[in-house]
């Protein structure tokens, strides 16, 4: 992975047209809800999300295109083949980490504004999709776990990450391009932002995007496992009153989560003048 590749070559113009793109949908969407009188389920979403994604693979493939860069310097070759080791243990410490993080959260809401709660809770909450024919599981497992992966890490790590890197240093790029990352999924959920940053981490780490797709992918293949498993009918109606003991347990978590990405974190500037990567 070339980390010197955009530090001449503007991608505003890119995000631009994913911008436009989102918007459009969007409106889509809301004229596709009121032609069918309000019915619009998950698996319709989970489609229209399929050709979105695959709108903007289509979009990055002819901005490399025009800057005339290869698939080989924006994903690069792994340093070291332990990331295959790596990529398992970073998603079981990125989910503990979220999950402390959205603990320690509700506590602090529930003990400012216990009225609060029920809105966190549903913003933290990732309603499982509804697969309601063998296609649209299909469809589900090569967008989540194939098509998505591979966008997004072009996206957001191979380009966002790159560009961000160039101009604000690597502390301010993780942070800046994981938090766009969680924005541009619409939820309101630690666990996005943390993968972002792990992304990142093994990114700059082994000097290619195949960690972080791989990471992205297992991400997406147990979440789309737990939709399949989920039934169609589920639903939350149990109380939940956050204690002491669940706010200590929270920043336990977070802890953990915090202390890998400070043992692995990036300590300095990751190219140099003949635009070749450093190693880290």
């Amino acid at each position: 992975m070339n980390l010197s590749l955009f530090k001449e070559i503007k991608t505003r113009h890119l995000f631009l047209k994913m911008f436009y793109i989102t918007i459009l949908s969007i409106v889509i969407l809301i004229l596709y809800k009121k032609v069918f009188n309000g019915t619009l389920r998950d698996d319709h979403i989970e489609f229209f999300a399929a050709v979105i994604t695959s709108l903007f693979f289509i979009l990055v493939l002819q901005f490399m295109k025009q800057n005339k860069i290869t698939l080989n310097q924006l994903i690069g070759k792994p340093s070291s083949k332990k990331f295959i080791l790596e990529v398992p243990l970073t998603w079981i410490i990125t989910t503990i980490g979220g999950i402390g993080a959205m603990l320690s959260v509700i506590f602090m809401v529930y003990s400012a504004n216990p009225n609060l709660l029920n809105s966190v809770n549903s913003n933290f909450a990732s309603k499982p999709a509804i697969y309601t024919t063998p296609f649209t599981v299909i469809i589900g497992f090569i967008y989540g776990v194939i098509i998505a992966p591979i966008t997004e890490e072009l996206t957001f790590r191979g380009i966002l990450l790159n560009r961000f890197h160039n101009k604000y240093g690597v502390t301010k790029a993780v942070i800046y391009s994981s938090l766009i990352f969680m924005i541009v999924h619409t939820k309101v959920n630690p666990l996005l932002f943390f993968l972002g940053v792990s992304c990142s981490i093994l990114a700059f780490k082994y000097n290619s995007l195949i960690p972080s797709i791989l990471l992205h992918a297992v991400n997406n293949f147990i979440v789309h496992l737990r939709d399949l498993m989920t039934p169609s009918n589920s639903s939350s109606t149990g109380t939940f009153d956050p204690n002491l003991g669940i706010f200590i347990l929270g920043v336990v978590l977070l802890s953990i989560y915090l202390l890998y990405i400070y043992k692995n974190r990036p300590k300095r500037k990751l190219f140099n003048t003949s635009n070749n990567c450093i190693k880290i």
